[in-house]
């Protein structure tokens, strides 16, 4: 669990998370910001938040989106999180993803 405890209304970090078709091949990649409860940790899963816990638990539960790395911007601001990456189960799974990403976090799509 992170070490670091957000304000009230969170904590603001940058992530990037590349949404794959299949273990081995990748759709793109999604950006944006996320608020989290706390600062994520590598090798952690990513703490999203609670609602879209429940809403996609096969895209956002503790055995996918694993963090690889948390690094603060050179200002000192706000920290940047890259993702293992999310697998899914085909290219619709995918899609759907994506989806709920760009509408639920106003995450921009990147495709491959």
């Amino acid at each position: 669990m992170g070490t670091e405890r957000a304000a009230d209304a969170g904590l603001q970090v940058d992530v990037s998370v590349t949404i794959f078709l299949s273990p081995t091949q990748a759709l793109g990649f999604a950006s944006g910001t996320v608020e989290v409860a706390f600062l994520p940790e590598a090798q952690r899963a990513f703490p999203w938040p609670e609602a879209w816990l429940r809403q996609k638990p096969e895209y956002f539960g503790e055995g996918q989106s694993q963090v690889w790395s948390v690094e603060r911007d050179a200002g000192g601001g706000r920290h940047r999180v890259l993702l293992y990456g999310i697998v899914c189960d085909g290219e619709a799974a995918a899609g759907n993803c994506m989806r709920f990403l760009e509408r639920t976090a106003g995450m921009m799509f990147h495709p491959n």
